[in-house]
């Protein structure tokens, strides 16, 4: 007697291991590492543009965008002067 052959098996088998949650893992904790890295930097080497304690004169950036902001509203003015 001969057998009809069966059809295949069509059920999915996951596969029980780690399922790459180590890798993720790692990357998540690499990610809050370089962001706290980059904060600490930050808060230690940032200074206000109006520091005082500023003896290098790098903090001049500040006073200078306030003279750009204070002429940029004295061409406004004259602007709308000369247009009345």
């Amino acid at each position: 007697m001969t057998t009809a052959p069966s059809a295949p098996d069509d059920r999915h088998v996951a596969f029980p291991g780690p399922q790459g949650w180590g890798v993720a893992a790692f990357i998540v904790l690499l990610a809050a590492s370089l962001v706290f890295g980059a904060y600490s930097i930050h808060k230690a080497t940032y200074k206000v543009p109006t520091d005082p304690t500023d003896v290098a004169g790098e903090a001049g950036a500040g006073e200078q965008k306030q003279k750009r902001r204070k002429w940029k509203v004295k061409k406004q003015k004259a602007k709308v002067e000369s247009r009345e």
